[in-house]
C-alpha cells in the first residue's frame, strides 16, 4: 500500500513529512481560475 500526499512547499511542513519517511518524487503547478498558482511537492510513503 502506498499513501500520497500533496503539500505546500514549506521547510517545516516538509520536514515534519520527511521524518515520517515520506520521499519526494515530483511537483506541480495548481490549476485555479480564482486564485495564483503555487507549487505543490508530492510526496510516497510505502506502508
Amino acid at each position: 500500500m502506498v499513501a500520497f500526499v500533496e503539500a505546500n512547499d514549506e521547510e517545516r511542513l516538509l520536514a515534519f513529512y520527511q521524518d515520517n519517511k515520506f520521499r519526494q518524487f515530483d511537483t506541480r503547478l495548481t490549476t485555479s481560475n480564482t486564485t495564483d498558482q503555487h507549487e505543490l511537492v508530492q510526496l510516497l510513503r510505502l506502508l
